[in-house]
């Protein structure tokens, strides 16, 4: 038996889709803090010299620009908007 076909009181279903940000603020928020922290990371790898967090910090990247897309995507869905 699926456990996320039964729902709960108080819920609309099982998964988990309230848990994160799907678009909105929520997402254009979790893109500026990523970012902000890329630019942080970034720095202090490149003042300390550690490769190891250098690539890190281009880990922390690429979740940043997820999220960017992720926030512009419904915008670009519509005909004639640009995100």
């Amino acid at each position: 038996m699926n456990h996320h076909a039964q729902s709960k009181p108080g819920h609309a279903s099982g998964g988990h889709a309230g848990h994160l940000p799907s678009s909105g603020w929520g997402m254009a928020i979790s893109a500026w803090l990523t970012g902000v922290y890329f630019i942080i990371e970034m720095a202090i790898g490149l003042w300390t010299g550690s490769i190891a967090v250098i690539s890190d910090a281009f880990h922390t990247f690429s979740a940043a620009g997820t999220y960017s897309l992720h926030t512009c995507a419904p915008a670009t869905m519509q005909m004639g908007t640009q995100c």
